[in-house]
């Protein structure tokens, strides 16, 4: 019987599932071929580390609350990025499956749902399968879902909004204990699983649809039908809250750890604004790669963070929605409502009323305007289904009035580009380049105008109506796959499993000491004593110009370090000249706020495609004093030049008399050949290594952590300060403190590596391209725990960073203690008193660290020492941490602002470090209750249902 059914309902869907099982194998092939792999940006650097993590865990029957190999350590459960209990990972993981693998099966997989889940949704609507199939097309090969590939943590969430929308619509027409279940599963599936943001996105929207379906459905029977609206509400409060039950892992650890991070103060307004979806950038809507590709990217801010793009079909099909309302009314409303919403929002900076919100600080936590894209896309996909569902039974005027509305719909969207176009000559000139050329994306929007003289024909021949569909259908599924195609780059599986070059020697490190090894590691440590110097800031009166020779074609991209202060306003440009007394063949603007503190910005004009073997020079000028800085070196005169023009409106003699013997620390730079994160374990990527990293951590992060990464080791910004010194020179002792133990560069053939001379010891070397990567261990690096004898007690962490950057600070001889009360004989002296004498204390400390367990919740050492002191243990901590001493609970203290410490009395002593969170442990209680509820109520649904059943089949027939 069930085969029967099953059968019968493929016959039925045979075309629509076709059409999006073959969209789905042509999109993954590269991956279902085992030839290619995505292993790419925050996929790369954040979810592999962490399922590396995770499988390790899980492996061991663990919860990964805490992980100290990220950063100095971090709360994973509590961190707000990719859940530990997302579904599919959770078994595939249980089968063995590798981390990268895993992700591999995990992107395929998830979009399958999506697709199938978007189609059923659509046939349960009552829509056609081309309709159902085109809808579930948009939503997975849209912009925002293809930008956003590469985030786990936001697919693994939207993928499953069909499914919400299916179970909550099933609800809807018959309201049932048992489908009340399925939708608090797929609810706290979707919970467990996202990005809190997303989660959020995925949520609104489903709520937004499933409001226009319940008020089609009651708006005129509420009085007819209280006892099944009640019942409706009843069992929607219940799936709710069973949901939020069973969700408790992602919710309970981030509440409790959200005040520990950044994100428990608002956001900066330049970063509410960031990512602002320009009305310029509407062309991408049907040429995704008009302002370049993930390598060569031109527009703003960021290639990824701002596609939306769908193709004409879906556009036109939009506008042709607005025409007839007898049918799918929810569909229409809601995507006019979700598209509103989106121009609204993502626009950013762009839109009054966001600018609005932000300034009044309405909105203070919001960040990424430009993922409200979502919604756009969402919206096409409502109006677009509804238009193609009308032309199957349209007629002749509806078909003509429909293709007017079309057509004036995606001039509408389309217009601002038209418009900021004819003010930006590089836009324009990118614009006629792409129509002249042969171009996939090109072409495959120009196949989208087919619709128009489809839409005539249909108008005039109703029995061609089958025909156009599916040609329409065909077209609009062929152009997303191009548009998306290669819009996230792929890696040789080969080359991502390849053993990356250091991880070993890290490894047995680990392996040696118990401990993990700490590393550090930039593109740039030590290697010249070349003096890195600030320019004045850009502004009418001091401009930069600089020559570079060029090697190759596509000239696009420049690494151009530049610094900006508080003070920071107007805006920079950038230009691109054959002659620098010439106008530029490019230009690039740029928002001095939005250059904040970070080194080596990437900036990139429209690709100069004959460039090899040219001269091209690079010009930053500015209409005000915008506060943004370069840095240079001074040279010797064989050396290319910098021109620094301080005049407004030069002559040609003072230009030329404005050339100095220095150079502009920037770099033209082209694909990368080489893997440089991967050498370095850059990001996170030092986790699979088994080490800890003294670098970058992501947004959600110990504040206290970042602040200390940003002081001490220039994380986001120039590690040269203005008297020549690198970080690690100006802080060697620091960075001796927390116990780095290694470090690697990349270091160009042509400079001198200066790490030697500085008392780090090279440990291994490989030739990359033209450069070598060296790694060197520290052998002046403090163990994980140490002692100290002296304290003084400071409460705050910026003045506690501010006491350790005085060169009179030694590590060895004072810690700086904040926490609960310290010792009495500590809190009656005057803390600079304490730091004199701390100083100038000459005696020396006997004693022994040993560290006897050392997991990510417990670390336990033996401590011997002939006096009072101080135990340091280099590792984050938080109040969620514990300390026992010889078994009896001890107060806790924090070290230099962020480490572990404890008070230790003279002898020999047990110390214990333990993790223990009480929104972990209440989350495992209410998700063991969810599931017992979920099972004790499945159970008596199903009880009613046999009884039910017995009972209809007991009933006499009637006469």
């Amino acid at each position: 019987m069930i085969r029967t059914k099953a059968i019968q309902l493929l016959r039925d869907n045979r075309v629509g599932l076709a059409l999006i099982v073959i969209a789905w194998i042509i999109f993954f092939s590269p991956i279902l071929s085992g030839k290619y792999v995505y292993f790419l940006d925050d996929l790369k650097i954040i979810y592999y580390p962490l399922e590396y993590e995770y499988a390790q865990a899980q492996e061991n029957w663990q919860l990964p609350v805490w992980s100290n190999t990220f950063g100095f350590g971090q709360p994973l459960i509590a961190w707000g990025q990719l859940g530990f209990l997302t579904p599919i990972h959770l078994l595939l993981r249980l089968i063995g499956i590798a981390p990268l693998n895993l992700l591999q099966v995990s992107v395929v997989s998830y979009f399958l749902v999506g697709l199938l889940g978007m189609y059923t949704f659509f046939r349960q609507r009552l829509f056609d399968q081309l309709p159902s199939a085109v809808a579930a097309v948009i939503f997975a090969f849209s912009g925002f879902a293809i930008g956003h590939l590469n985030h786990v943590n936001f697919y693994t969430s939207t993928m499953l909004l069909p499914w919400l929308l299916v179970s909550a619509y099933a609800l809807l027409q018959k309201p049932t204990l048992g489908r009340s279940l399925v939708l608090a599963l797929v609810a706290a599936a979707t919970t467990v699983s996202g990005q809190p943001q997303i989660v959020l996105f995925v949520f609104i929207a489903a709520a937004g649809v499933s409001l226009g379906l319940l008020i089609e459905k009651y708006a005129l029977q509420i009085k007819k039908q209280r006892k099944r609206i009640a019942k409706l509400v009843s069992l929607t409060i219940l799936a709710g809250g069973l949901g939020l039950v069973l969700s408790a892992f992602a919710i309970l650890p981030l509440y409790e750890f959200i005040p520990l991070t950044e994100r428990a103060e608002p956001l900066p307004p330049t970063e509410r604004l960031e990512f602002s979806y320009p009305p310029l950038h509407a062309v991408t809507l049907v040429l995704p790669y008009f302002f370049g590709n993930h390598e060569n990217y031109w527009g703003a801010k960021g290639f990824q963070e701002l596609a939306a793009f769908t193709g004409l079909i879906p556009l036109f099909l939009s506008g042709a929605a607005l025409v007839r309302w007898k049918t799918h009314k929810p569909e229409r409303v809601v995507g006019i409502l979700f598209i509103a919403l989106a121009v609204i929002m993502a626009l950013g900076r762009h839109s009054f009323l966001y600018a609005y919100l932000v300034d009044r600080h309405i909105i203070t936590s919001l960040g990424v305007a430009g993922r409200f894209v979502f919604f756009f896309d969402l919206g096409i996909m409502l109006l677009a289904a509804s238009a193609l569902q009308d032309l199957q039974t349209s007629k002749k005027k509806y078909a003509l009035l429909a293709c007017i509305t079309g057509l004036l719909f995606t001039a509408g969207i389309l217009t601002p580009f038209f418009i900021y176009m004819q003010g930006t000559p590089d836009v324009y000139t990118r614009f006629i380049s792409i129509a002249s050329s042969a171009d996939a994306t090109w072409i495959a929007a120009l196949l989208g105008l087919l619709i128009i003289p489809a839409y005539v024909l249909v108008a005039y021949r109703q029995r061609l109506v089958k025909p156009v569909s599916v040609m329409i259908s065909i077209i609009a599924t062929a152009t997303l796959l191009t548009y998306s195609w290669n819009y996230n780059p792929l890696t040789y599986r080969s080359a991502a499993n390849a053993s990356v070059i250091f991880a070993d020697n890290l490894k047995q490190y680990t392996t040696d000491s118990v401990t993990p090894a700490r590393l550090y590691s930039r593109p740039d440590l030590i290697q010249n004593s070349s003096i890195t110097k600030h320019t004045d800031p850009i502004s009418p009166v001091f401009a930069v110009y600089q020559p570079f020779d060029i090697e190759l074609d596509n000239l696009s991209c420049f690494r151009l370090p530049m610094q900006s202060g508080p003070e920071a306003v107007g805006e920079i440009h950038l230009g691109l000249h054959e002659d620098p007394l010439a106008q530029p063949i490019r230009t690039l603007t740029l928002d001095s706020a939005e250059v904040d503190a970070i080194f080596e910005e990437k900036v990139c004009f429209n690709p100069v495609s004959d460039s090899a073997g040219k001269q091209y020079w690079l010009s930053i000028t500015s209409d005000s004093v915008s506060g943004v800085t370069l840095f240079y070196q001074d040279t010797e005169q064989s050396q290319p030049q910098v021109y620094f023009v301080r005049k407004a409106d030069p002559t040609v003699e003072q230009w030329r008399q404005s050339q100095k013997n220095a150079v502009v620390i920037a770099e033209p730079i082209f694909p990368k050949q080489i893997d440089e994160e991967a050498i370095l374990l850059a990001r996170h990527l030092n986790v699979p290594a088994d080490s800890s990293s003294a670098r970058w951590i992501g947004a959600l992060s110990l504040r206290d952590y970042r602040a200390f990464i940003e002081f001490f080791f220039a994380n986001d910004r120039e590690p040269i300060d203005g008297d020549g010194l690198h970080v690690i020179q100006r802080y060697r002792n620091i960075l001796n403190m927390v116990g780095v133990t290694h470090l690697a560069q990349i270091l160009p053939l042509t400079n001198e590596d200066s790490m030697l001379s500085n008392n780090f010891e090279l440990t291994d070397e490989v030739a990359v391209s033209n450069k070598r990567a060296r790694l060197y261990t520290n052998p002046q690096a403090y163990p994980k725990a140490f002692m100290v004898k002296n304290a003084v007690w400071k409460s705050a962490a910026d003045e506690t960073r501010d006491r350790m950057r005085s060169s009179a600070f030694d590590p060895q001889k004072v810690v700086y203690i904040s926490g609960p009360r310290p010792p009495t004989e500590l809190v009656n002296q005057d803390w600079e008193a304490a730091e004199e004498l701390a100083l100038a204390d000459t005696s020396s400390l006997t004693y022994t660290a040993t560290v006897d367990q050392y997991t990510p919740t417990q670390v336990d050492l033996t401590v011997q020492t002939d006096e009072d002191a101080w135990l340091v243990m280099t590792d984050s901590t938080t109040p969620q941490w514990h300390t026992t001493i010889n078994e009896e609970p001890a107060a806790q203290y924090v070290a230099y602002s962020v480490f572990k410490a404890a008070f230790i009395p003279a002898g020999t002593q047990k110390v214990s470090f333990t993790y223990s969170s009480p929104a972990i442990e209440l989350s495992k209680n209410l998700t063991l209750t969810g599931l017992a509820a979920v099972v004790l109520l499945s159970g008596l649904t199903l009880y009613l249902s046999k009884r039910d059943s017995s009972s209809d089949t007991k009933t006499p027939p009637t006469a």
